[in-house]
């Protein structure tokens, strides 16, 4: 339940070392970085870091090409997605050994070669089986076709008409036969007629106007062999082609074991590119480099170490300070939280993070949003089904860490879901015989615990108020505002629960209410006497505004009744839920034991997901407006410390004292 401590930090070191410097800030991940001043930045060296930007991401687009060849061509195993290798995790040494020691160039150009190759030979086979079909035309035809380039005083041409002028076609060429021109139907596909046309050389231009009306489209031998020669040669071609493919496969199947060095060096040249646009944004001055920025202070002790252990003492000078009032705004805030908070941290970055002089409210959130979300799911069924999924997907599928924080969300759902079931004693609709409260008859019941539930939630952003006004020593403010709602919330449900529940009798019930009543009257003293008191002689001023500060009391009145939401929500649900198995009674035996059962799955995973987007999205509502709106300002920026890329391997903290590398190699 906190925010990171953090400093400042200002370095200044000599400017060669700069590419060594954000090395170890990769590696050491615990620097946010500000954004220097670019206009600094000499424009020689402006100009080399941007060539060297464009070759890097070059490289980078021929290793992702690669490794989609080499992924492409592996075997497809619906097992193998099932498999969870883990994560791996490497150092930022550790990652620059390994790409150091693997000649990875070289891979990535005997990969992107082999792809040529294949590319190449597919192209060429298309190319051949192209000519094939368009040997097909003349493999009817019963002359050599290079023999029509011989003939002197005659003139042959080959081509075709659509097949819809052929009648009209065919009885010209009938009449002209006179004329001397000579015609033979060759062959026919499924639109066009292919004829062969002879004539002697006089005729040749009479013959040309005549094909033209027809549209006569004329075709050129491509081959210099006879027909079956040419075809001989082009399956041959095309058996050796489809060899060579399938031995180019097999070398490309066989270079697939170097795909974890193809994904370890993208890193590592993500990460080289990462460092040239961190060179940007940085101050430059004559021959040295400053960064600014902030360090998480219980990191800083070992970064001092990773510097004097890297670069000479001499070349560099570090300037780390405390925070100060004037700087609050500008400090970057990473929160620090259990396992189970961390989780949620996202709906708290969600609405805005803290500033760096506010209380981290994940921790108390996080336990309400728990809380409402099982009471308006609540079914042990639903929560059952939701804790098998995800242990199934925590254990078995190998996930990206993004996506294994949304399961863990997901996760720790199911456990209030489930409790929450077994409060209402529902299973999939079906009321079971232990319910402490039955859903839909025991609505007041649950309206009640709705809004007890809701005043608990606001007074607990009350305390959470106070203790932020006393850390920013607004005592008065803390006075008249969440510790005296507090006790009027208080001592006002104090006297509520004695005087309308009938629990509690004699000498219990008059010490219960007189109690309550004294308690709500120091609250109710505190929002109007103690502003009175801060007026000095304008008192009545101090009254006056304390007495507008309790018509307050109509926005929390309003904010308790937006809590029967819970109540809403968790009747509908189980409602809809009783509907759907109502209606599956209703089928016959038969029909329920085969049908239904698919029918019930879709019917009960529809109501689920609605139920839980439904929780997802009030549950929400519930804590960024009553609960954060009481005592929550926010503001803060995200602390983005300058780390590696992180795609394909997890950058563990360098470890010094047990390093056997004195620097980290580039």
């Amino acid at each position: 339940m906190a925010v990171a401590e953090m400093e400042k930090l200002t370095m200044t070191f000599k400017s060669e070392h700069l590419d060594e410097v954000l090395h170890l800030m990769q590696g050491f991940q615990g620097i946010h970085i500000d954004i220097g001043f670019e206009s600094t930045i000499p424009p020689v060296k402006k100009a080399k870091i941007d060539k060297d930007i464009s070759e890097t991401e070059k490289i980078l687009q021929e290793i992702q090409t690669a490794y989609s060849v080499l992924k492409g061509r592996e075997s497809t195993n619906m097992l193998g997605f099932l498999k969870n290798p883990g994560e791996k995790k490497l150092s930022m040494p550790e990652l620059t050994k390994i790409i150091e020691n693997n000649d990875w160039g070289k891979i990535l150009d005997e990969v992107i070669q082999t792809d040529r190759q294949l590319q190449n030979n597919r192209t060429r086979r298309q190319e051949v089986i192209k000519l094939l079909d368009k040997l097909k035309i003349w493999e009817h035809l019963n002359y050599n076709p290079l023999d029509f380039t011989k003939l002197r005083r005659t003139t042959a041409v080959f081509g075709s008409i659509h097949k819809k002028h052929m009648d009209e076609f065919l009885g010209n060429l009938i009449q002209h036969e006179k004329d001397g021109i000579i015609f033979e139907t060759v062959t026919e596909n499924e639109d066009r007629v292919y004829f062969l046309l002879i004539c002697h050389n006089s005729m040749t231009d009479r013959l040309n106007v005549y094909i033209n009306e027809f549209s006569f489209s004329t075709e050129e031998y491509p081959f210099d062999k006879p027909q079956a020669e040419a075809k001989k040669e082009l399956e041959a071609e095309e058996t050796q082609l489809i060899e060579e493919e399938a031995e180019i496969v097999r070398l490309i199947s066989e270079e697939s074991k170097y795909d974890e060095i193809l994904l370890l060096a993208e890193d590592y040249n993500l990460n080289i590119l990462l460092r040239k646009k961190k060179s940007l944004e940085i101050t430059y001055d004559g021959d040295n480099i400053i960064i600014n920025g902030w360090i998480l202070r219980d990191k800083r002790k070992k970064f001092e170490k990773l510097l004097s252990k890297n670069i000479p003492d001499e070349d560099y000078r570090i300037l780390i300070s405390s925070i100060k009032d004037k700087d609050i705004d500008e400090v970057p805030i990473k929160l620090k939280n259990n396992r189970l908070f961390t989780v949620y941290e996202t709906l708290t970055d969600m609405y805005s993070l803290p500033k760096y002089n506010e209380i981290d409210p994940t921790p108390v959130m996080t336990v309400f949003y728990l809380l409402f979300f099982g009471l308006m799911v609540a079914d042990i069924g639903y929560g059952i089904t939701v804790f098998l999924i995800g242990l199934f997907i925590k254990k078995f599928l190998n996930l990206k860490r993004s996506t294994k924080g949304l399961i863990d969300f997901l996760f720790y759902l199911s456990f209030p879901i489930t409790g929450w079931g077994i409060v209402f004693g529902s299973f999939f609709g079906i009321t079971l015989p232990f319910a402490l409260i039955t859903v839909p008859v025991d609505i007041i019941l649950m309206t009640v615990m709705s809004i007890i539930l809701g005043v608990i939630h606001i007074m607990a952003g009350l305390v959470l108020q106070m203790l932020n006004q006393i850390r920013l020593g607004k005592y008065f403010d803390m006075i008249t505002g969440g510790l005296a709602w507090f006790l009027i919330f208080l001592g006002g449900g104090i006297m509520i629960m004695t005087g309308m529940t009938g629990w509690f009798t004699g000498l219990l019930y008059t010490v219960l209410f007189i109690s309550g009543s004294v308690i709500l009257g120091i609250g109710l003293s505190m929002v109007i006497i103690v502003p009175a008191i801060q007026s000095g002689k304008r008192w009545y001023a101090g009254i006056g505004k304390g007495l507008y500060a309790l018509y307050g009391a109509t926005g929390y009145f309003g904010d308790f009744i937006s809590y029967t939401r819970l109540m809403a929500l968790g009747v509908a649900g189980g409602s809809v839920a009783l509907a759907f198995n109502t209606i599956l009674s209703f089928m016959p035996f038969a029909a329920r034991v085969t049908f239904g059962i698919f029918l019930a799955v879709i019917l009960h995973s529809l109501n689920i997901f609605l139920s839980m987007l439904s929780a997802y999205v009030h549950g929400l509502r519930l804590q960024f407006i009553e609960f954060f709106g009481k005592f929550y300002t926010g503001g803060g920026k995200k602390f983005e410390p300058f780390k590696a890329a992180e795609k394909n391997v997890i950058i563990s903290d360098y470890d010094i004292d047990n390093s056997s590398d004195d620097k980290y190699n580039n």
